[in-house]
């Protein structure tokens, strides 16, 4: 026979006893036994999988809120929920409900990992009775289901990605005959995907339109059945997505870049080597050897194991020799067949990866913006990578004598489990040394303790997503209830972040702290900080971080704490003089100047963000002039940038930029702006942006900033 096959009368007790023993089996002997352990969080320690940790600490100590996944207290103002963590919304609220009785360090990244080993196995269980009645081929198989190198790799940070049964699921729904209730199970199915990871959502899609499309078209559903089932998962998609909180993030913040880098290279299925750790774990095959990539083509990693390859060199020669054809089931299934071609296509992108090699294809600017949403594309390919084992199984059944076809399955499998070693000694080994580590943090000094006590946030005063010391004061907040905006977030609403920029840079300038908020000063805001400092909040370094603490000075259980390294509030003045240039790239002291109306931080200057932009810096009134030095966004809608410019509230001229970079802009200062300085002290510079514009309305990609200057340098004479 040469197409599936479905028994009326499936042995689901074996298969989930099967799935249970050789699921949990697996599970031990990849990961080991250690992270199922509930208690054990010292291997969630950096990176990815310290960020899923600490979404679910904040979020577990939060009130509950309406949608129910919102993380208010991890980020404030930054908008997110408990899906822009990639902490599982689906287990974080069932834990949250029982947060009261759990202990206060409980992680349960390990019992779903252990659910994904258990149902991967089910899954492919299911799969495969789909070719075979054998159950030991059945048992056999399911170990290149759960040997499967880009199932296994997500395991180490990506914990939602793990979740391949999903797809392992969908496949089944769509290769199988129509059962009573499959509608119910394509239902339940998006609501689990939902609540998952969003990158599931348009393969499951794939694979249930497809399915949904044939059985229209053989008249298997009518249209009010299909109609009604479409509606369905169109709201519980929503529905999930809305109570996970996916729209807590907006103005282009669920989208990002990279479309074309992080793609499914042509040769990925037999490259062994993923680049994304330079570690002994990027290396899945003792035996094969690297081959050449992109520098992105880590996220299409979707390697075949040494295992698969050696049944399907076994399997080839008696396919092309013998009845059995593959387009016969493409006959089959025709528009699931169309379905898994669109992935693959999208999955490559139009920067077409062939090893080293790149073919780019152009590409629209509005649908560029529209694929950045699932930028890693290469994960997309998970649907048809598992159609190409299954079909290598497939053929290599049906042109193989059963006792032959077991031995070699067997073998292929112990070569398959042996030939991944790499990643599971890797694992383990980093796991026990992460467990043997004494976990410590640089916050040592007695003032954190009171601080803790006395202050109910933690905030930076240069906001931003993975900010430097994010996690060890993401770390302190969390042990201490309290809230934060020193965050990594998977996406982050653009305009949120704009606006806590320019609401701290108002709040330096002001010298107007909260009370109940402890700020964390970034080097290069130190001297500005200073300059508007008031006495009753103490500026000081304690254990080698900079610190306002609002009120301290003026509490006197608070100054009878000690610590403190370095004292600096009574830093000198200072103004800045002719002949100094003020810099705004990433890290320098005048950064600190800028007030509203800014882009964040690059190596080179800062984009304009808004129609209006300004910054103040402290000067004397023995200035004669500045010099701007520009870029200038330009496009065939905006050929020249006119930028009205004013100084302390006088305005001083308009002008054009022509020159997409290196513009030189230099204004005299007229007397009624020297003797504005000599009153104030400081010299305010605002530009009105007058041909501000924003890249995406162009379809210029998906950048949403509303862009006109970037500004470098400010040479002052």
């Amino acid at each position: 026979m040469n197409i599936l096959t479905h028994k009326s009368h499936p042995m689901l007790r074996s298969d989930l006893l099967w799935a249970l023993i050789l699921g949990t089996l697996a599970f031990f002997w990849v990961l080991g036994p250690s992270v199922l352990n509930p208690l054990n969080a010292s291997w969630l320690n950096g990176g990815d999988p310290l960020q899923n940790y600490l979404g679910w600490a904040f979020y577990r100590n939060s009130a509950w809120t309406m949608p129910l996944g919102l993380n208010p207290n991890y980020g404030l103002e930054l908008s997110n929920s408990i899906v822009y963590t990639d902490s599982n919304p689906l287990f974080a609220m069932v834990f949250k409900v029982l947060s009261p009785i759990l202990p206060g360090t409980f992680q349960y990244v390990g019992i779903w990992l252990l659910c994904c080993f258990i149902l991967q196995a089910f899954f492919s269980l299911k799969l495969l009775g789909l070719i075979s009645n054998d159950r030991r081929v059945l048992v056999l198989g399911s170990l290149f289901f759960l040997f499967a190198p880009p199932f296994m790799w997500r395991a180490q940070a990506h914990f939602n990605l793990a979740g391949h049964f999903i797809v392992l699921a969908g496949l089944y729904l769509a290769l199988r005959p129509m059962p009573r209730r499959q509608s119910i199970a394509w239902v339940a199915l998006f609501a689990i995907a939902t609540l998952t990871h969003a990158y599931f959502l348009p393969m499951l899609a794939a694979l249930w339109l497809g399915d949904l499309a044939w059985k229209f078209y053989k008249k298997e559903r009518q249209a009010l059945g299909a109609a009604v089932e479409l509606g369905a998962v169109a709201a519980v998609v929503i529905f999930c997505a809305w109570q996970a909180g996916y729209f807590a993030v907006s103005n282009g913040g669920a989208s990002a870049s990279g479309y074309g880098v992080y793609r499914f290279n042509l040769l990925s299925l037999f490259d062994p080597v993923n680049s994304w750790d330079p570690g002994p774990m990027a290396r899945w095959s003792y035996v094969l050897r690297d081959i050449p990539e992109g520098s992105g083509d880590y996220e299409g990693f979707n390697y075949l194991g040494l295992g698969t390859l050696l049944i399907l060199l076994f399997a080839l020669p008696g396919y092309f020799s013998s009845h059995v054809k593959l387009t016969s089931l493409i006959k089959r299934y025709p528009c699931l067949f169309v379905m898994l071609l669109a992935l693959t296509l999208f999955a490559i992108t139009h920067r077409i990866g062939f090893g080293a090699f790149e073919w780019t294809l152009p590409l629209n600017g509005k649908l560029e913006r529209l694929a950045n949403v699932f930028r890693a594309s290469g994960r997309l390919f998970w649907p048809v990578y598992y159609v190409v084992v299954l079909a290598i199984l497939y053929v290599f059944l049906k042109t193989t004598r059963i006792r032959i076809a077991l031995g070699f399955l067997a073998l292929a499998a112990l070569v398959q489990i042996v030939d991944t070693g790499n990643f599971r000694e890797g694992f383990q080994a980093r796991v026990r040394s992460d467990a043997a580590l004494t976990v410590t943090t640089p916050l040592r000094a007695p003032f954190w303790e009171m601080a803790a006590h006395r202050y109910k946030k933690v905030r930076s005063t240069l906001p931003t997503n993975q900010g430097r010391d994010w996690s060890t004061f993401s770390k302190y907040a969390a042990s201490h209830g309290q809230a934060t905006d020193m965050v990594y977030l998977a996406r982050m609403d653009q305009k949120a972040l704009a606006q806590a920029v320019q609401q701290a840079n108002e709040r330096i300038a002001r010298g107007a702290y909260d009370g109940d908020t402890l700020y964390i000063v970034d080097s290069s805001q130190l001297e500005m900080v200073k300059q508007h400092l008031k006495p009753e909040d103490l500026l000081t370094a304690v254990d080698g971080f900079n610190v306002v603490a609002p009120g301290w000075n003026a509490c006197q259980e608070c100054l009878a704490v000690q610590g403190f390294e370095i004292p600096v509030t009574d830093a000198r003045r200072f103004k800045e003089e002719a002949g100094t240039t003020l810099s705004f790239a990433k890290g320098q002291a005048s950064a600190s100047y800028l007030e509203r109306g800014w882009s964040t931080l690059e190596d080179w200057g800062v984009w304009s963000n808004d129609h209006a932009s300004a910054l103040t810096f402290p000067a004397t009134n023995e200035l004669r002039g500045v010099a701007f030095m520009m870029n200038a966004f330009l496009t065939s809608a905006t050929p020249v940038q006119r930028i009205g410019v004013s100084f302390n509230g006088i305005p001083v001229g308009v002008f054009q930029l022509s020159k997409a970079s290196d513009n030189l802009l230099e204004i005299e200062l007229p007397a009624a702006v020297r003797d504005s300085i000599a009153e104030k002290g400081t010299l305010t510079v605002r530009f009105d942006l007058k041909s501000a514009i924003i890249p995406r309305d162009l379809g210029l990609g998906s950048d949403d900033r509303m862009l006109a200057i970037g500004l470098k340098t400010i040479a002052l004479y």
